[in-house]
């Protein structure tokens, strides 16, 4: 057991540091670039529902390919009835989500 503890001494390599997965979006108020909850320049939330356009702060989901999305409930009941987005972008955010069943 001491000798596997000294070889791993010198053979043990420590993980690198990870910083996560970062993402940005431009603010729908000042158009600046957002990197946080909160836009920098004017203080708005960065992310905003687009059936209620209110600020999302809690549960949300939104398309990986139009971006667009709002408060999970909201979405939730847009998909029970509806296939396109509800931005009106004319993606079909289901459809390129495929993993995501709004329809349960």
């Amino acid at each position: 057991m001491e000798k596997r503890a000294e070889m791993l001494k010198h053979v043990y390599k420590p993980p690198e540091s990870h910083s996560g997965v970062g993402f940005s979006t431009i603010c729908h108020n000042c158009r600046q670039e957002i990197r946080d909850v909160q836009c920098a320049s004017c203080k708005n939330y960065s992310l905003q529902c687009v059936i209620c356009h209110i600020a999302v702060k809690g549960c949300s989901n939104f398309c990986i390919n139009c971006g667009h999305g709002g408060h999970t409930m909201h979405m939730m009941e847009w998909f029970k009835n509806h296939d396109v987005c509800p931005a009106g972008c004319g993606c079909m955010c289901l459809d390129e989500s495929p993993h995501i069943d709004y329809h349960s």
